[in-house]
């Protein structure tokens, strides 16, 4: 074999003798040798990464430096809009303010407007243009009441609104060059492509070299073969020189006769380690099973524990919950049973002075009228106390009643809130300025508990007709619309009662559900209206309640009003 090989490199040998530079020079079957190949291919290789690398880094640049100008002008254009609102919009401030801009090199031109409500429109007040640049002429015809960012062809441009308290007060607009970015684009394109250039000389200057080296690398190593197939000395002990890159070629096929001779015993040797690894595999998967073993029971313990906590939490939640309830319904009973007793007390009092006068016969007719004025307001008072301790009762007296006697059926839930509306108008006498609006597909029926849920729909109407009504200056109603939103998919019956009142106080909106939280008690109110309608939804329906509100401003125009909705499961269908 190396006789062979011998002869081809020696053909090899006495081509590269008669053709000492075969770099491009043609034959009969390829048109590019290998050398002008590999010159191509690692230049080309080197070019397009390098092409890549300056695109890349240029448009960061570019990038970069747009970024930077746009944030620096927004910057300044905020901090002459905050210096406008807290000036008193002179001629003479502002522009003192618009020359401080002198400062900001990137700045080629301010303006001012001042805003006039009458017209609708801005109106051009003060200026400022950097000695470099001429005049910019007034944009007022393209100011809005919102910021407005622009990249031109050679500028960027920030138009920001002036608003002191809450009103719009006027706008500035500030003009920045982008000659500064077009200069550093410039010139980081021209230092890159003379590094281009730089580069792309000394990879082919390299190349030319290694080449050169190859060659003559190639030229020693077929002499050596062919020296060494003559002399039929397969080990090249012979042979003083040889190049490194073909060293390794001549202890491997020495080294290959002897690989072929030890591959049964390295064979043996593997299959004995495989069978040794796999008994200590075996091993150890035993004792990470029972090291598993014990950590699941040890988890087992520590979540029985857990239940055994989380049902003592929820015991204690519930007494604490309980006697939070009975606090409150102390708290709100006591007032009017207090006032109950005051009367009777003072009715026992007036009936013991009567029943003293009627004994000495010394009662007149004007004492007889008054006592029985007196009595008369007693009793209206203690009556009056003591029907609102029956209400409280009667209330309470509700959040059991619905569990004990309604059950679940299935009902038309358009003609189920009509009803309700129609109960509402019966007991509450809707006021004119009261609208109630029914969103509904009509024959979309599901499985629920009709009575708890047409209760639900009354006390959120009533609620939204007792707090959400908004008044003007001659204390006269707003027009209120309040919206009944229904829909129901497989799994969620979804309840939204919205308004666009006056809105829920943040100090109230976070306890609205908890009982006797009113902000009307003046009135009588006793607070358990949302609390009913939370305790029937999340105890009774096993459902969600979800508050959302924002408050009525007087000349906002801002959206406003508060919206409950409930989401409910849908029973089965039997």
């Amino acid at each position: 074999m190396l006789k062979t090989l011998g002869l081809l490199y020696g053909e090899l040998a006495n081509v590269a003798v008669q053709q000492p530079s075969p770099i491009g020079t043609h034959n009969a079957r390829y048109r590019w040798s290998l050398a002008q190949r590999l010159n191509v291919i690692v230049t080309g290789i080197v070019a397009l990464a390098l092409l890549i690398f300056i695109g890349m880094t240029t448009l960061w640049l570019s990038d970069s430096e747009r970024t930077q100008l746009a944030e620096n002008t927004n910057a300044a254009a905020m901090r002459l809009a905050q210096q406008v609102a807290e000036s008193d919009l002179s001629s003479e401030q502002l522009q003192r303010i618009l020359n401080d801009l002198a400062t900001h090199e990137f700045v080629q031109h301010a303006h001012i407007y001042v805003y006039i409500p009458n017209d609708n429109r801005f109106s051009y007040r003060a200026s400022y243009h950097h000695s470099s640049a001429s005049p910019l002429p007034s944009q007022e015809d393209y100011l809005v009441d919102e910021p407005v960012r622009t990249f031109g062809r050679d500028y960027f441009e920030v138009a920001m609104p002036v608003v002191g308290n809450r009103d719009l007060l006027g706008a500035v607009l500030v003009r920045s060059s982008l000659s500064h970015v077009q200069f550093q684009f410039q010139r980081h394109l021209w230092l890159s492509l003379g590094v281009f250039l730089v580069v792309m000389i000394s990879v082919s200057l390299g190349l030319r070299f290694f080449i050169r080296g190859m060659e003559s690398n190639i030229h020693k190593f077929t002499r050596a073969v062919a020296s060494a197939s003559q002399n039929n000395d397969e080990s090249l002990q012979h042979v003083h020189y040889l190049p490194s890159e073909f060293s390794e070629l001549r202890y491997q096929i020495r080294r290959l006769l002897e690989k072929y001779r030890h591959e049964q015993r390295y064979s043996e040797h593997a299959s004995n380690q495989a069978r040794t690894m796999r008994e200590r595999m075996e091993q150890e998967i035993g004792e990470r099973t029972e090291a598993l073993l014990d950590v699941n029971r040890k988890l087992t313990k520590a979540l029985e524990e857990l239940h055994q906590y989380q049902r003592k939490r929820l015991t204690e939640d519930k007494l604490a919950s309980l006697g939070e309830l009975v606090a409150g319904i102390a708290h709100e009973m006591n007032t009017p049973l207090g006032t109950a007793i005051t009367a009777t007390s003072l009715l026992r009092e007036q009936r013991e002075i009567l029943a003293e006068r009627v004994q000495e016969q010394s009662l007149t007719t004007e004492q007889m009228q008054g006592y029985l004025q007196r009595t008369d307001d007693s009793i209206q008072v203690a009556d009056r106390n003591l029907m609102r301790c029956a209400d409280l009762i009667q209330h309470f007296q509700q959040l059991a009643m619905f569990n004990r006697n309604d059950t679940p059926r299935e009902v038309d839930l358009a003609v189920c809130a009509q009803r309700t509306i129609e109960r509402v108008q019966d007991a509450l006498s809707i006021p004119e300025h009261v609208s109630i609006q029914l969103e509904c597909a009509a024959n979309q029926r599901a499985v629920v508990r009709p009575l708890v849920l047409e209760q639900i729909l009354l006390e959120l109407i009533e609620n939204c007709i007792r707090h959400a009504s908004i008044r003007d200056k001659d204390d006269q109603p707003l027009p209120l619309h309040i919206g009944i939103h229904i829909t129901c998919d497989p799994n969620y019956l979804t309840v939204r009662v919205a308004d666009d009142g006056r809105g829920i106080d943040p100090e109230l909106s976070a306890r609205i559900f908890d009982p006797f939280v009113t902000s009307s008690r003046s009135k009588g109110d006793k607070g358990l209206g949302l609390f009913q309608v939370y305790n029937w939804v999340t105890h009774l329906l096993h459902g969600e309640v979800q508050c959302d509100t924002e408050l009525w401003f007087d000349g906002s125009d801002d959206e406003h009003g508060t919206s409950i909705t409930l989401f409910i499961p849908v029973e089965p269908t039997p």
